[in-house]
C-alpha cells in the first residue's frame, strides 16, 4: 500500500501542469539601467531586457511575463512594459505593424493576490527575442 502511495503522489506530481510565465526578476538578465532622481518623491526606473518569446497561437496561448519584486517601493500603478525591437538575424528591427515589422502588443496585465508582482499577457506574431523597456516609479 505504501508502495502504491508512492508510485500515485510521483504521478500526480509529473501530471502537474508546468510554470510557463517569464518570470523577469531572475531571468533575463538587464541590458541596460536607468534612473532618473530629479523628483524628491519618487525614483523613475526603466530597464531594458532581451525577452525570448513564442509565437502566439490558439493553441499555445499568448506569452505570461512575470514581473515581481520584494523589500522595494514601486508603485503598482506606475509599472509599464513597452516591447522596443524584435532580433532579425544580427540586427534590430522596430515593433510595429507594417509589412516587415513584427506584431507584439501587451493584451492584459493581472496582479496576483498578496504577491508584489504583475504578469502581463503578451501576444506575438512570431516567435523570437524581443528588447523590451520595462519602466516604473520607486518611493522615496
Amino acid at each position: 500500500m505504501r508502495r502504491f502511495l508512492w508510485v500515485m503522489t510521483l504521478v500526480a506530481v509529473l501530471a502537474a501542469p508546468a510554470d510557463a510565465r517569464i518570470k523577469l526578476a531572475t531571468l533575463p538578465v538587464r541590458e541596460r539601467v536607468e534612473l532618473q532622481l530629479d523628483n524628491g518623491a519618487f525614483t523613475l526606473v526603466e530597464e531594458e531586457r532581451i525577452v525570448p518569446l513564442l509565437k502566439s497561437s490558439a493553441k499555445t496561448g499568448n506569452n505570461m511575463i512575470d514581473f515581481s519584486w520584494s523589500n522595494t517601493s514601486i508603485d503598482k500603478d506606475s509599472i509599464q512594459f513597452r516591447p522596443l525591437a524584435f532580433r532579425a538575424g544580427e540586427d534590430w528591427q522596430p515593433i510595429g505593424k507594417g509589412d516587415d515589422q513584427v506584431e507584439i502588443n501587451v493584451i492584459n496585465v493581472a496582479y496576483p493576490p498578496g504577491e508584489n508582482s504583475l504578469v502581463w499577457e503578451v501576444f506575438a506574431a512570431k516567435a523570437g527575442v524581443v528588447r523590451v523597456r520595462v519602466s516604473y516609479l520607486i518611493h522615496n
